[in-house]
């Protein structure tokens, strides 16, 4: 019963038992096969019906009674676990009784009990093998004793002669070594089809993500095309609606025409989204068709010094608070260009995330060796875990009149750089970025041509 508990806890909650009902079916089967065999040659050779013959006959009505009762057990749905166990320790006993009526532990039907251990291992589990097999011993243990010391009696129609100690050790050891050989190799056979089912189903996951995200980017390159191409459409009209705007307004500071407060506002308006209209058209295109960076040497330092100030004196008006730690020597190779609209789109973010009298917006340069550094962070209400992976996503945006493509144009850009951006875990509230970029030495260098003055030494 031990044995029986064991394996019962050995199981897995969510293991498939439809497989003992094709247990029951292999049993009979081999069974009347087998023994129907035996019966039909017995016949054969003896006029009346012997002792084994009845026996035999007894083991095939036990049989079925037993896999009648297994099958009621099995619809019911309940203790499936026990239910193949006690199976597995009935089989034993039948197969021990078939021997027993066939010669003891020399019988030709010991063949079974390593055949069970096969099935016990893909019926239920690969511990089940060994339990069957420990089982199986026992038995054969016990009858090799019981006829060997006479306790039983071989059957009155079973022509054997009192085998020695030695032929009986031998018989049983051979049967209980191969017993524990065939659950050892089998399970290892099990263990390498089961990984090779589970690599299987990694691969196709794998094959179906790849599918997945192959279906996405064809999609995403249409849906980028389509907005290149209306961006392209839009930029002349919107340059000629603009540049009347600026006409209009040149002209009306020359006449020396008085404006109101409800003029000064309309105008801010005007102008304000329609830099923000050519801005987003600037991204779909480069977004939709990018160019490669030009790669010079390039002061981050001064830099995001300038993008700041223009940033906060041009387009946030708003009372937000900057702090900027940007140490001398952070030079790297990039394009000044690019880079420089990556730190704008990302003081656009978190100046849309922040408020207008506590906001908070954080500017940090560091480097090493290798690497710089350049860390954006604000006291916004942060980024939800669950849209982290998704934030650098083309078209993904939770502004309502946002397109979705400033941080993956940020990006694009910064892996074109052989650098890597990414969202970070910010110290308090908000959220933080963090760009990393191969770092250079240089002494001086124009960050907007990216001419060098005077050059020291480069490390890539």
């Amino acid at each position: 019963m031990a044995l029986l508990n064991a394996a019962s806890h050995s199981d897995t909650l969510d293991r498939d038992y439809s497989r003992l009902s094709w247990v029951m079916v292999l049993r009979v089967a081999i069974i009347s096969t087998l023994l129907g065999a035996t019966v039909i040659m017995n016949q054969d050779i003896h006029e009346m019906i012997g002792a084994s013959t009845r026996f035999l006959l007894s083991i095939i009505v036990v049989t079925y009674v037993q896999t009648i009762a297994y099958a009621i057990w099995f619809r019911t749905g309940k203790r499936l676990a026990v239910l193949g166990n006690l199976q597995f320790m009935g089989d034993a006993l039948l197969f021990t009784a078939l021997s027993y009526a066939t010669g003891g532990v020399t019988s030709g039907f010991t063949f079974l009990y390593h055949l069970w251990v096969i099935v016990a291992i893909v019926s239920m589990g690969k511990r089940a093998g060994f339990i069957q097999a420990t089982v199986s011993s026992l038995f054969i243990v016990l009858t090799g004793a019981a006829m060997g010391w006479e306790v039983i009696d071989p059957l009155d129609d079973i022509a054997s002669g009192a085998m020695s100690v030695g032929t009986t050790a031998y018989a049983l050891l051979v049967n209980i070594v191969s017993l524990y050989v065939v659950a050892f190799l089998v399970n290892i056979l099990a263990s390498r089809i089961e990984d090779a089912g589970e690599g299987l189903k990694k691969e196709r996951a794998q094959k179906e993500e790849l599918a997945k995200k192959l279906e996405q980017a064809r999609h995403l390159a249409a849906l980028g095309e389509l907005a290149a191409t209306l961006a392209h459409e839009i930029r002349n009209p919107l340059s000629a609606v603009s540049g009347s705007f600026q006409m209009l307004k040149t002209q009306m500071l020359k006449s020396g025409a008085e404006t109101g407060d409800d003029e000064r506002m309309l105008s801010s308006i005007i102008e304000r989204e329609l830099d923000r209209m050519g801005r987003l058209i600037d991204d779909i295109l480069q977004y939709a068709r990018p160019r490669a960076p030009q790669l010079y040497p390039v002061d981050l330092s001064k830099l995001c010094q300038e993008t700041i100030h223009s940033f906060f004196t041009g387009v946030c008006h708003r009372g937000v608070a900057v702090e900027s730690h940007l140490p001398d020597g952070c030079f790297c190779m990039g394009d000044a260009n690019q880079l420089r609209q990556v730190l704008w789109n990302l003081l656009v973010n978190a100046s849309q995330v922040v408020s207008d009298d506590t906001g908070r917006i954080d500017v940090t340069l560091s480097k090493n060796d290798t690497a710089v550094r350049l860390e954006i962070s604000d006291n916004g209400p942060g980024v939800p875990m669950e849209i982290r992976d998704k934030i650098f996503d083309a078209f993904f945006s939770t502004k309502e009149r946002g397109m979705g493509l400033g941080l993956a144009l940020c990006q694009r850009i910064i892996t074109g750089h052989g650098g890597a951006i990414q969202i970070e875990e910010a110290s308090e509230t908000g959220a933080r970025f963090s760009v990393v970029l191969p770092a250079t030495e240089y002494e001086q260098r124009d960050s907007d041509s990216g001419r060098t003055q005077r050059q020291n030494s480069m490390r890539g």
